[in-house]
């Protein structure tokens, strides 16, 4: 209980307890209750330590925006400006950035009316002054949803400003709209202003598809890149690794229970990504790794969307909500007398880690054995076969 001091005409006079029940006490008492009181207080702050987990630290995994971080930082590089601070873009992206032909990067135009200016050629028009006229226009891998199917975009270095006392900054590039004809233009209004009309929406849908299947692939190889984590020469492209080394990794039992590619019935269970960029992009992505591995998925989807995704080439069916959609697949897997196995639609990567297990259940540890194994790129179809053959022979 606490102790509390009440004005009175004796100093050695004390109360102790609730105010209903205040009863006179003496110094020696008091002393004995604020000693009870204190070791009381001391008692309740002695706590248990709790033990507090850090989850691991993950590695980021690079998008498709990393590709045109790459160029500008190239185009940074090449432009010798001394008045501009940036950092280097991650090995992974530009080593890709190298990699992907100009053909293929989304800027690229989709159509080329007669007297087009071929993109490798792109410079800004000269009408802009000596100075600042003629530099490079180098592809970039993006394009806005509006800009019709014969123009491009491209990335550009721009001058030095000469104000005095100019502190460095991270500017020292542009992106620009090119012209068919191969006039360049900061922004939109005074593009639409050249042609003579309002670029919309409908103009850059053929573009915006496009663009989503390129950057699908992209992501993929940017994906592989950064579980390589290697240096590439600029010729190849990153693939998955031979079956036949990863299957080695199964029992002899296991091995005999290995089933072929037409064992299976792969489906993506999927709903309203048709319409949207970045949907697309991962349709696409997932969509790539099947036929890369030569096959065809199926793609479950909601009755809304099914045009939308058949008009991406999908081979969908509806399948209603997330829970009948499984089921369904689970269905006509049976039907068909096929083991069914079903994808998410968003996935860039199917990757596999062989090696020892951490010594301890600690991140340090755990994150050191992760770093130590064996790393495969497998293609969906390698997965379900592995996995598969794993439960047959267990």
């Amino acid at each position: 209980q606490a102790v509390l001091a009440r004005a009175a005409p004796s100093r050695t006079t004390f109360w102790s307890g609730e105010p209903s029940r205040w009863v006179r006490v003496s110094v020696g008492a008091k002393r004995a209750i604020m000693v009870k009181a204190m070791t009381a207080m001391k008692a309740k702050k002695v706590t248990k330590p709790k033990t507090v987990r850090l989850a691991p630290m993950k590695t980021r995994r690079l998008g498709v925006t990393s590709l045109t971080g790459a160029l500008i930082a190239m185009v940074k590089d090449k432009g010798g400006r001394t008045d501009l601070k940036y950092h280097d873009a991650p090995k992974a992206a530009t080593s890709t950035m190298h990699l992907i032909p100009i053909t293929e990067r989304a800027g690229y135009p989709l159509k080329f009316p007669k007297g087009s200016v071929d993109p490798k050629k792109w410079r800004t028009c000269l009408k802009m002054g000596k100075e600042r006229g003629g530099k490079p226009v180098i592809v970039d891998f993006t394009r806005p949803a509006w800009l019709p199917d014969d123009w491009g975009v491209g990335v550009k270095a721009t001058s030095p400003i000469t104000r005095a006392g100019l502190i460095p900054g991270n500017g020292g590039t542009y992106t620009v709209l090119m012209s068919p004809d191969g006039q360049t233009f900061y922004h939109r209004y005074a593009a639409e202003a050249y042609a003579g009309r309002k670029f919309t929406l409908e103009d850059g849908k053929n573009g915006l598809v496009r663009k989503a299947q390129l950057q699908a692939i992209q992501a993929v190889q940017l994906a592989r890149a950064q579980i390589r984590d290697v240096q590439f020469t600029g010729s190849e492209r990153v693939g998955v690794d031979p079956d036949e080394q990863f299957f080695k990794l199964l029992s002899t039992p296991e091995r005999k229970c290995l089933p072929s590619k037409d064992a299976f019935h792969f489906c993506v269970v999927s709903a309203r990504r048709a319409s949207t960029p970045k949907g697309i992009q991962d349709i696409f992505m997932v969509q790539q790794q099947f036929i890369e591995a030569g096959v065809t998925p199926t793609w479950y989807v909601d009755e809304a969307s099914l045009k939308d995704y058949r008009g991406l080439g999908l081979k969908a069916v509806v399948g209603g909500k997330l829970t009948a959609a499984r089921n369904k697949a689970l269905k006509d897997a049976s039907r068909m007398g096929k083991a069914c196995v079903q994808a998410s639609d968003d996935i860039s990567a199917w990757e596999y880690r062989h090696g020892k297990r951490a010594s301890e259940r600690n991140d340090d540890a755990q994150n050191k054995a992760h770093a130590a194994a064996q790393r495969f790129i497998v293609s969906p179809v390698a997965a379900a076969r592995f996995i598969l053959a794993k439960m047959r022979a267990a």
